[in-house]
């Protein structure tokens, strides 16, 4: 007799078999959801970074008038991001 897992969608000869296929997929999924929260508490937490760079930015230039960054400096990988600051505009306002 053969076995078929609605979760795998493979057959198997044994009971064990698609239980142990059935448990790795099960395994392989948790491990996917507890990465993508991972990923999703480091992006949140870089977004909350960011606006707070923002904030201290624009107080900063409202009390001194401007605050120049050179855009070949190595502690900034990103033009993009630069530019943004060069002409004060908001990514995530």
């Amino acid at each position: 007799m053969k076995y078929y897992s609605e979760i795998t969608k493979n057959m198997y000869d044994t009971t064990e078999e698609l239980e142990e296929a059935e448990r790795i997929a099960s395994e392989k999924v948790n491990a996917r959801k507890k990465d993508a929260e991972a990923v999703e508490a480091a992006y949140k937490a870089m977004i909350d970074a960011r606006k707070n760079y923002e904030e201290v930015l624009t107080d900063f230039c409202k009390k001194h008038g401007a605050y120049h960054k050179s855009i070949t400096s190595p502690e900034t990988s990103d033009i993009f991001d630069n530019l943004f600051d060069i002409f004060g505009w908001s990514k995530y306002k």
